[in-house]
């Protein structure tokens, strides 16, 4: 039997692929994400099981609240900044896509919210020349 949190994180990664996007790219899912990008200009989207809490939601039932990290990267190369806008069109695209969704591979799980952790990590735009953004989404699961 798959884990709840390893299970949402692949229908999420479904969804994903078959979304239409401003800029295109393929998702990956795993079970963590590598923080820093081999040199070249791909665009990385690594989906992540990243956490579940369990409370009672009934006498015979459990809330299984699902958190999901999915990680765009890009490094920017050689040129400046003008690739930041897009690229935080996409991580607000992302957001969009899951928001008041249920998972076609797994409709149990009702999205209960998302964060943006961060918007931009600073520290990878300055040391690594890399955009980072990490979007973290919550699915309800009860069973």
């Amino acid at each position: 039997m798959m884990s709840i949190v390893a299970a949402v994180a692949r229908a999420v990664a479904s969804e994903l692929e078959v979304g239409k996007f401003s800029i295109p790219f393929k998702p990956v899912f795993a079970f963590r994400h590598d923080q820093a990008l081999p040199e070249g200009k791909e665009l990385r989207v690594t989906v992540v099981p990243k956490g579940v809490a369990m409370a009672p939601a009934s006498r015979g039932a459990c809330a299984y609240d699902v958190e999901v990290w999915v990680a765009i990267m890009r490094k920017l190369g050689g040129g400046g900044t003008e690739i930041l806008d897009p690229l935080l069109g996409l991580v607000e695209e992302i957001t969009d896509f899951f928001r008041l969704r249920r998972l076609e591979k797994f409709p149990e799980a009702m999205w209960t919210g998302t964060e943006l952790k961060p918007v931009i990590s600073a520290e990878h735009l300055e040391g690594l020349r890399q955009f980072s953004s990490l979007v973290a989404i919550s699915f309800k699961v009860v069973r």
